[in-house]
């Protein structure tokens, strides 16, 4: 959303949530609000978890029900253990040490029912990192299969485990059930379909 012809200044400088303290909270269950938060730390945007999402606190109650209730000690302690927050903490140490989540265009690549795949890819001032995307809200593992024009060819390094693939017509990688995969490159784009979209998208971020 907001890509391309964006109504505002940047959509990178947007803030993105699913909930907050003027509306319901989210209604889901603990893998909703952990397929969320892996969309939220990887897409175009600022990431927001407004208090108790980390526990999926109250969720689906209605504004003014739940979205302002007491949150209190043993909630917070609950926290440190708690599922969806495990899984925050790990995608967003990933957001933290890569500036292509932070900072770079998003290049859509492909959308199913239970499955994307996208391009976050930041290249400036001599700084060069593609990050490779790949999310999976299903209850089981799957492999994501990518193929076509829009790959940047080379090698890559999965974020979380540290693994190397290397990836040139297309790629087929292992997601597993509700979870997230980021795969890193730091070497320049040079494929020109790839260049195209970017020079695109580079249209509605001010220089």
């Amino acid at each position: 959303m907001y890509l391309e012809q964006s109504p505002y200044h940047n959509p990178y400088d947007l803030m993105t949530f699913y909930d907050n303290h003027d509306m319901a909270r989210m209604n889901a269950d603990i893998k909703g609000f952990i397929n969320a938060n892996n969309w939220l730390f990887t897409s175009r945007g600022i990431p927001v978890v407004y208090y108790g999402s980390e526990t999926a606190f109250m969720a689906g109650t209605a504004e003014h029900e739940g979205n302002r209730n007491y949150y209190g000690v043993d909630k917070i302690a609950e926290a440190k253990t708690h599922p969806v927050a495990q899984s925050m903490k790990t995608v967003a140490h990933i957001r933290k040490e890569s500036v292509a989540l932070q900072r770079g265009l998003q290049l859509n690549l492909d959308f199913n029912q239970d499955t994307a795949a996208f391009y976050r890819i930041y290249q400036h001032d001599g700084v060069i990192q593609n990050a490779l995307v790949l999310l999976n809200k299903g209850d089981a593992e799957t492999s994501i299969e990518l193929s076509g024009d829009k790959l940047h060819a080379g090698t890559y390094t999965d974020a979380m485990s540290g693994k190397q693939t290397s990836i040139s017509n297309g790629l087929s990688y292992p997601v597993p059930a509700n979870g997230v995969v980021v795969l890193l490159n730091d070497t320049a784009i040079s494929n020109p379909k790839i260049l195209a979209e970017l020079a695109k998208l580079q249209q509605v971020v001010p220089m």
